[in-house]
């Protein structure tokens, strides 16, 4: 790969296609359209921050429009 995208795109669909694909597959979780590659940029933006599943909850409720249950959120950050 030559340009800078072409390395950014690669590495992206590395990354989709061995772990995010890898843990839904191992935990079956159900949702796997923009959850977890949401709850995945929510976490890595907020790191060094505390937070907790009713917090992120919120958080996709609030900035993103997307109801998901806490119980669903721990679940997700178990399974990474």
């Amino acid at each position: 790969m030559e340009t800078h995208e072409e390395k950014s795109r690669y590495l992206g669909d590395l990354f989709e296609k061995t772990y995010i694909k890898d843990v839904l597959e191992r935990h079956d979780v159900k949702n796997d359209t923009e959850v977890p590659d949401i709850l995945l940029d929510v976490l890595a933006s907020g790191i060094g921050a505390l937070t907790n599943p009713s917090r992120l909850a919120n958080t996709f409720k609030s900035e993103r429009g997307i109801s998901i249950g806490s119980e669903t959120i721990e679940k997700y950050i178990r399974s990474y």
